[in-house]
């Protein structure tokens, strides 16, 4: 495994796994529909603003 600097073009997959892993961790605890709503799209964006800024961006790949 190698951990990287992660940049614009790994938003997309930092996303998918933010949003995944809220669903998977909370299913039970926070309400179905909050989880249900929660936007790959939306948190994309998010993470390609912290890789612009160059915060909390760090990505493995193997």
């Amino acid at each position: 495994m190698q951990i990287i600097r992660a940049d614009s073009k790994d938003a997309t997959g930092i996303a998918k796994v933010h949003v995944d892993s809220w669903r998977a961790t909370y299913k039970g605890i926070i309400p179905e529909d909050f989880l249900n709503n929660l936007c790959t799209n939306t948190e994309q964006n998010m993470e390609e603003k912290h890789c612009k800024r160059r915060r909390s961006c760090s990505s493995c790949r193997e």
